[in-house]
């Protein structure tokens, strides 16, 4: 999520007549994602940044450039008997979630991440899956330890929203918000419901992420990407109702690990264009593979006729590249424009509640001011 996202989402709410949540932030700044070899970061990297505070390589989780172990926030929060939470829309093993408990030379070793999740004794773990639960070879499933370690396994969101019992292990199917059944909950819903589980006198650390906007950009999806951000803000729009309800005990820090797709805003935007859009790129590629015509399945999704599609794409093209071609065609009718389908250097958003000391400054630690707060008894 990078500055491009933020002016798309605030135009959007601008458009709806509805205030932006990021504009109630008092404190707004921007920050770099360079990992530790100066080069644009992976989510390994850039979540070891967030969660540790230490610049590392590209695929490494929990750990320095050297290969040294670090201490995350939420590990340091645990050992001062706070409780601890995780929750996301994508698996609960990939890499960003991974960088709060996991210590892996590799984002891909799935199996020892989801093994670290189970013995880091975190109260609350919620997403949509484990990736590899069982590994290769004859492994236990990551899911039979958990219940062995004491947590309580529930698949679904009657279950979820229902318990109130912790340590929990919840998997619960987080759709693309454009194909989400209209009474399925969502982000939003699990962070409060988050917060009621954690909420209580020892205070709690909670880390949410929304992992498919990155997903969208990553397929230059623009239609898609505005509904996960309107997501997201929903759920940071739960954080805030929550520190208005103790605004002198909680910080709240909204930000990214990087940038992904260069993704900008060239012209006024075509919300009633992007609004008319009804499913993700993710149900086209599912359509597909089941023998649906990727030419009829573009038409129905942003009404291109067969001879637009037939001079940007061959019908025997890769769906996936077909898709991309045509989603860059589709930006630039929008008003809105992709320069990659990678991750970008670009700075990206920092917005703090209760950060009102970095005002007017450059280059501060945030991740210091963090550490501080739960190594010791400074105040807010």
């Amino acid at each position: 999520m990078g500055e491009g996202d933020i002016s798309l989402i605030e135009k959007y709410f601008e458009y709806r007549g509805e205030p932006s949540v990021f504009s109630s932030f008092p404190t707004k700044a921007l920050v770099g994602t360079k990992n530790g070899e100066g080069t644009i970061t992976d989510s390994a990297a850039g979540g070891t940044a967030l969660a540790c505070g230490v610049k590392t390589r590209n695929g490494a989780i929990g750990l320095d450039i050297s290969g040294k172990r670090v201490t995350s926030l939420a590990e340091i929060a645990h050992c001062k008997g706070m409780k601890v939470g995780i929750i996301t829309n994508v698996t609960l093993n990939d890499a960003t979630p991974a960088s709060f408990y996991a210590h892996q030379s590799s984002r891909r070793a799935y199996y020892d991440i989801a093994l670290e999740m189970v013995e880091s004794d975190f109260d609350l773990f919620v997403g949509w899956g484990i990736a590899s639960p069982t590994g290769e070879g004859k492994r236990p499933n990551v899911l039979g330890l958990a219940k062995e370690k004491g947590y309580h396994v529930i698949q679904g969101w009657h279950d979820f929203m229902g318990t109130s019992v912790l340590p929990l292990l919840a998997l619960v199917p987080f759709p693309f918000a454009l194909d989400r059944p209209p009474d399925m909950p969502s982000l939003p819903h699990a962070v409060r419901r988050g917060i009621e589980l954690l909420e209580g006198t020892q205070g709690f650390f909670l880390v949410v992420e929304g992992g498919k906007i990155d997903w969208c950009k990553h397929m230059n999806d623009a239609g898609s990407l505005l509904r996960e951000l309107e997501d997201f803000a929903q759920a940071v729009h739960e954080a805030i109702r929550f520190a208005k309800r103790y605004p002198e005990e909680t910080v709240i820090v909204v930000t990214a690990d990087h940038e992904t797709g260069g993704f900008g805003i060239e012209d006024e935007i075509a919300f009633e264009v992007l609004e008319e859009q009804t499913f993700s790129y993710q149900t086209f590629l599912n359509r597909v593979a089941k023998g649906e015509d990727p030419f009829s399945l573009l038409w129905e999704l942003w009404g291109f006729t067969r001879g637009e599609m037939s001079a940007l794409v061959s019908p025997v093209e890769d769906p996936q590249r077909m898709f991309i071609a045509l989603a860059q065609e589709y930006a630039r009718r929008v008003g809105v424009t992709w320069q990659t389908t990678h991750h970008t250097a670009e700075k990206v958003p920092v917005f703090l509640w209760n950060g009102e000391e970095f005002r007017g400054k450059e280059n501060v630690d945030i991740f210091a001011f963090f550490r501080t707060l739960l190594e010791g008894d400074t105040p807010l």
